[in-house]
């Protein structure tokens, strides 16, 4: 079972880490609002890659309940506006199977990616910290809300205690590094408890700003560092561009995100691979060549490029999977 809105905001966060990827690569020197992953900063782009995890949490949901009947919240209801449908659940009993496949799939593609999209084996990068979190979520998809709200907190509040005893861990390297992870943990989780709660959502709004103003007294709402501020932060934008983009469908935007992190690899295989690879050749020309204006357009065009690579990748299984008729 699919969710159109779910969809079309994970295609949206897609679309967008491409772009500010990708224009970091082709002009270096953009204004603040298209920089991200700035140290001591908050920009519009920092929020792009949890709203990403928020929305995977989402569909982890969904994804989890096919072989089974969902109750109290879901049970015969509508999703509001352009997302509803029926709650309409397949059986199937080989969900476990699936997700391990497809997940051991992902993490033999990022230990091959790492060194381009991490600037060094293994190390952390969007893929990663997805897939990580991907696994923790998938195991407690399942729990009752209040089970799952308690292990959002448990992060949060184990922040603020290093916090205010001055033993943060170092955050160093892409994202933070590895440090960073289990402070993510809330904003996926979040996405699984408003897909529980998905006809709720507007309800879960007014509580989540008014958790973020007080976490914003507190503690700066910085990306880099985890700080729960921007974790809650996160989880408000994702709730309301959810809520909001319920009423503008776009077809292409939900096909995207029916597979978003292909996306994802096939830019670094064939994009921004080659200029982070050999950037005295390509990435250094590039970067001399465009403004932001025009590096802007070329990130639209690559992200098009893309559409049509998937396109045909899905033609091709089609007619590969499809059985012969002759005979």
């Amino acid at each position: 079972m699919r969710i159109a809105a779910i969809d079309n905001l994970r295609g949206i966060a897609i679309i967008l880490m491409i772009f500010f990827t990708l224009i970091l690569i082709f002009c270096p020197n953009v204004p603040d609002i298209l920089q991200h992953n700035v140290q001591n900063a908050l920009r519009f782009g920092d929020f792009i890659l949890p709203i990403f995890l928020f929305s995977s949490g989402m569909s982890l949901f969904f994804f989890a309940h096919k072989g089974t009947t969902i109750q109290n919240n879901l049970s015969c209801q509508t999703i509001p506006a352009a997302a509803g449908r029926k709650y309409n659940i397949q059986s199937d009993i080989n969900i476990p199977l699936k997700f391990f496949k497809r997940i051991t799939i992902f993490w033999c593609i990022w230990v091959v990616l790492s060194p381009f999209s991490a600037s060094k084996l293994l190390g952390m990068d969007e893929l990663a910290l997805s897939l990580f979190l991907s696994c923790l979520t998938i195991i407690m998809v399942r729990w009752k809300t209040l089970y799952l709200v308690l292990v959002a907190i448990l992060p949060m509040l184990a922040y603020l205690a290093l916090y205010w005893t001055n033993h943060l861990p170092v955050f160093s390297g892409y994202l933070g590094g590895y440090p960073v992870l289990p402070f993510y943990l809330p904003v996926m989780l979040a996405g699984v408890i408003s897909a529980k709660h998905i006809t709720q959502i507007p309800r879960l709004i007014l509580p989540c700003a008014l958790l973020s103003l007080g976490l914003l007294l507190v503690i700066p709402p910085y990306k880099l560092v985890g700080s729960p501020s921007f974790m809650m932060l996160s989880i408000l934008f994702s709730l309301i561009g959810f809520y909001s983009i319920q009423y503008y469908p776009c077809q292409p935007i939900e096909y995207i995100g029916r597979n978003p992190l292909r996306y994802w690899i096939l830019m670094w295989i064939f994009i921004a691979s080659a200029l982070v690879t050999y950037p005295n050749y390509i990435g250094a020309l590039l970067a001399h060549s465009f403004t932001w204006p025009i590096a802007s357009l070329i990130c639209l065009g690559c992200m098009g490029l893309l559409y049509f690579i998937s396109k045909g990748m899905d033609f091709f299984s089609r007619h590969l999977d499809a059985p012969s008729n002759k005979g």
